[in-house]
Order: C-alpha cells, then sequence, then structure tokens
C-alpha cells in the first residue's frame, strides 16, 4: 500500500464533497423553500464532516489536504451558471439536477474505491463505503422528494378535464 497514493485517493474525494458542498450551498441561496433549504443545509453539514475526516486521514497519511477554499475563475463561473440555472427552474427541476449529481458523486466514490483496492488499508476502505452508504441516502432522499413532484403532477393532471 501506497501512503503517496492513498492520500491522492482521498485528495479527489475532498475535491468532489467540495464541488458538492458549492453546489448545495449554490441551491440553497436559489431556492425560496424552507423545506429545502433546510435539507441542502443538512447536505452541506454532513459534507463538511466528511472533508473534515477526509483532511484529518490525509495528514495521518503525510499528505497534503487541497485547500478547498481557494477559487479559480473555471468554477466561479460554473457555480455562477448553476445558480442562474436553478433560480430559473421549478423545484422539480433542481431536484432532478441535483439527484443526478448525487449519484454522479456516489459512482465517483466507487470508482475510488475500486481503481485504488491495493493502495487503500481495510480501514480507509471500510470508512468509504461508509461514505459512500451516507451518499446513497442523500441521494434517495432527494429521489424521493423528485418521485412525490412527479406522483403530485400526475394526480392532478387525471382530474383534469
Amino acid at each position: 500500500m501506497s501512503t503517496q497514493k492513498s492520500a491522492a485517493v482521498l485528495n479527489s474525494l475532498l475535491k468532489v464533497n467540495g464541488e458538492r458542498t458549492k453546489i448545495f450551498e449554490t441551491a440553497k441561496r436559489a431556492t425560496k423553500e424552507n423545506d429545502l433549504k433546510m435539507l441542502f443545509s443538512e447536505f452541506i453539514n454532513l459534507l463538511e464532516n466528511f472533508n473534515n475526516d477526509l483532511e484529518k486521514s490525509i495528514i495521518e497519511l503525510n499528505g497534503i489536504p487541497l485547500n478547498l477554499n481557494s477559487r479559480n475563475n473555471v468554477l466561479s463561473r460554473f457555480y455562477s451558471n448553476v445558480k442562474s440555472a436553478f433560480e430559473h427552474n421549478s423545484r422539480e427541476d433542481l431536484l432532478n439536477m441535483l439527484e443526478y449529481d448525487e449519484f454522479v458523486a456516489m459512482n465517483k466514490y466507487r470508482q475510488s474505491l475500486s481503481d485504488n483496492l491495493n493502495d487503500l488499508d481495510y480501514e480507509l476502505h471500510s470508512y468509504l463505503k461508509t461514505h459512500i452508504s451516507m451518499l446513497q441516502e442523500r441521494h434517495d432522499r432527494i429521489k424521493e422528494l423528485g418521485d412525490q413532484m412527479l406522483t403530485s403532477h400526475n394526480y392532478d393532471k387525471s382530474f383534469t378535464f
């Protein structure tokens, strides 16, 4: 097991979580719906906990955690575009976009685990599987909210003439 490679894997996941945090912060600012604001705050807190744990693990491996506070112009423009998209989309569109993003994040975690089995010790592997499980729960909550929107739309349409 290479500690340098382990730290690199953890840093890549730190980056994924940092991007997810920015997206949820943007979504939280863009929505006016209190239930979504509370949900997004909960997800942001979870991601911050993930990142704190990842940073500690990276340091324990004698690595240097990524600086997630640095901003580059490409990311700044990307998040401005995302915010603009959120402001003009419906609740359903927002939930669908976030559900897809959570699916992508889970797959990045899974891919990192499968591609680096030899570079992660049992403890790190187990720890990251816990992250995946929590990401799955978050994905499912967003999907459930989106499905409720679909159900209510279909219900409403069934009674229109």
